[in-house]
């Protein structure tokens, strides 16, 4: 019989790549439209600013109209009881009585070689007229005054103003210890809220006692002081308050 004719040998051959199945486009991703801007929300509005106070020290007190009465100080002491006689006679039901008097005297001699000076402090300003010490008289002749200052830094100050003077030949104290006026109201004088010093000043030989009490009923611990006379310093704490009374006229409120 014939030969078989001879198979095909396997045979690598590049032949045309089959084109791939177009695929879809992939969709392009939507751009994001901008937000819309919100409106701002309106801020709340601030409340008014309170009113604040003036500063006590821009006030001018000279601007306030002054009509109420004022009167301060260290004001309780036995008014016109007579030390010099303690005992007293008194008649009841017809028949006579000796009555003693148990009462102190306390009191300095201010028109000698030493000076007194006294604190008092407002705590409201006035327009000042008198301030009253209560003095005894026990003679001579010459005059005394007050001479008022400010504060310094809790020592008296300089002398701002001084009273009218008063004639101890006219000075009156026949049954005890009495309130004698020094009057400032000719000097217009208004105080605004402080602490002020007066002492008591005197020309010729003149002999006055000046009452005080012990403790300090009023005023603070070192607000009454002595001095040599006419030394400058007030360098000694009294352990007593003098009684003195300050009159005027308070502010309307």
């Amino acid at each position: 019989p014939p030969p078989a004719p001879p198979k095909d040998k396997p045979k690598i051959t590049a032949t045309e790549p089959t084109p791939a199945e177009p695929k879809p486009a992939e969709p392009k991703p939507a751009v994001p439209k901008p937000a819309e801007p919100k409106p701002a929300e309106p801020k709340p509005a601030e409340p008014a600013p309170k009113p604040q106070d003036q500063p006590a020290g821009d006030v001018d007190y000279t601007k306030l109209q002054y009509t109420r009465p004022f009167a301060g100080g260290n004001l309780e002491f036995p008014e016109g009881v007579n030390f010099a006689f303690p005992r007293e006679v008194s008649r009841s039901d017809g028949e006579y009585q000796l009555k003693r008097n148990f009462l102190v005297e306390t009191a300095e001699y201010v028109t000698s070689r030493r000076q007194y000076a006294q604190v008092f402090t407002l705590e409201e300003p006035i327009r000042l007229d008198k301030i009253a010490l209560a003095l005894y008289n026990f003679g001579g002749s010459g005059q005394i005054w007050l001479e008022l200052s400010e504060d310094n830094n809790g020592d008296p100050g300089q002398t701002a103003v001084i009273s009218r003077k008063v004639d101890t030949g006219y000075l009156k104290t026949p049954q005890g210890y009495r309130w004698v006026d020094f009057d400032f109201s000719s000097e217009g004088i208004v105080l605004s809220p402080g602490k002020y010093w007066f002492f008591l000043n005197f020309t010729g030989a003149p002999i006055v006692n000046w009452f005080y009490s012990y403790g300090k009923p009023v005023g603070p611990l070192d607000g009454t002081r002595s001095r040599d006379l006419g030394r400058p310093d007030w360098g000694r704490i009294m352990v007593y308050e003098f009684n003195y009374r300050v009159t005027g006229k308070g502010a309307e409120r």
